[in-house]
């Protein structure tokens, strides 16, 4: 499915399925059901007021950018690199 769906499409359908989730749960545990419209009103804003926050605050992480440069084992060890991949089909 998320190869048909743009990430914002995809974002809106996980939104609407968990605020339906969440209706159902409170109509079994509390016997309180919205219509269908609050249901999509409220998950419309939400994933608004979520791009929002994303394009206004700081990451919570910093990008951990390291640098990797090789280094020469010191003196009287050897450095042995290596590779593997290993999948169904093939090893």
């Amino acid at each position: 499915m998320m190869r048909v769906l743009d990430k914002k499409a995809m974002a809106n359908l996980m939104t609407i399925l968990w605020n339906s989730w969440n209706n159902r749960n409170n109509f079994i545990f509390r016997g309180k059901e919205e219509e269908a419209t609050v249901i999509w009103e409220r998950a419309s804003t939400l994933n608004k007021d979520f791009r929002i926050c994303n394009l206004l605050k700081e990451p919570l992480l910093s990008p951990n950018i390291a640098v990797k440069k090789w280094e020469k084992p010191p003196k009287g060890f050897v450095k042995i690199n290596f590779d593997t991949t290993v999948g169904v089909n093939r090893m």
